[in-house]
């Protein structure tokens, strides 16, 4: 989040969806996910960008 890696320890849901991979840079429009693992990526929906939003404000603290 801006900037930053956040590793996970799970796999998140985002939008109902349990992925297996995410490459998320809002700051740059990189928003693909890739639901199954052997499976192509694809880009997020609007539901899935805000559930990435939601879970990041969670794992990552604000700065400033």
């Amino acid at each position: 989040m801006h900037g930053r890696s956040v590793p996970l320890t799970e796999a998140p849901t985002l939008d109902g969806v349990q992925v297996h991979a995410v490459d998320y840079t809002p700051e740059v429009h990189c928003v693909e996910i890739q639901p199954d693992a052997s499976g192509p990526r694809r880009e997020m929906t609007a539901g899935e960008i805000a559930d990435a939003d939601k879970l990041l404000r969670r794992l990552v603290p604000l700065q400033g």
